[in-house]
């Protein structure tokens, strides 16, 4: 193959990346945002690296190598989707909701937001039921499985909305329920104490009486 046909061949066969490419970019976009640690995992960026090694290592080869140099990076391209796209969607689950949700009491929770019970927390364990059966079938329909991933993701994203738009009247809810713990500890050792005392002076009296 001539020089010219070999780098309009190498294009395209990039250019079919593209796609897949452009769908693992955006979930490493959301990663990012809604990592609450700010952190994006190694396990990615290997794939990543491993991608552009052998886009590059396709360059300079002949057809049969070229084609097997894409091939690989393709699916290194797939396996860093599939990577981000968990760790995504266990962050966004955990960290996003459950542990967020996990500070306010039950009680509490119950009256401000009943539908955290009744539906959020019942379907995010469906959703994570979800992914763990899209990891065991990866690999065998890519666009679907994405997708999927999407899908998921996108209702996650949709509950955490609900729970901040809560979090304003659950905060001054558990601002309401510290205080009034506060006054019935307060209650509590006040009576304890008024007891005591009370028991005490009975006492003084009682023998005070035995005594005579």
């Amino acid at each position: 193959m001539n020089p010219e046909s070999h780098e309009i061949s190498f294009y395209k066969k990039l250019s079919d990346l593209k796609e897949l490419y452009e769908k693992v970019k955006y979930a490493i976009i959301l990663s990012e945002n809604f990592d609450p640690e700010q952190k994006f995992s190694v396990a990615p960026c290997n794939q990543l690296r491993s991608a552009l090694d052998h886009i590059f290592k396709a360059i300079d080869s002949d057809e049969e190598t070229m084609e097997y140099e894409i091939k690989e990076a393709k699916e290194h391209l797939v396996r860093a989707g599939y990577d981000v796209y968990e760790i995504l969607a266990s962050n966004m689950s955990y960290a996003n909701i459950l542990k967020k949700m996990d500070k306010y009491p039950p009680n509490i929770v119950s009256i401000i937001f009943p539908e955290y019970y009744k539906k959020i927390k019942f379907a995010i364990s469906n959703i994570q039921i979800d992914i763990a059966k899209l990891r065991k079938n990866k690999m065998k329909s890519i666009d679907m499985s994405f997708e999927k991933y999407m899908k998921n993701i996108e209702e996650i994203i949709g509950f955490d909305k609900q729970i901040n738009e809560k979090i304003p009247a659950l905060e001054l809810a558990l601002e309401d329920h510290k205080k009034h713990d506060k006054r019935q500890k307060l209650k509590y050792w006040a009576g304890t104490i008024l007891l005591a005392i009370i028991m005490a002076v009975i006492s003084l009296i009682v023998n005070k009486y035995i005594s005579r």
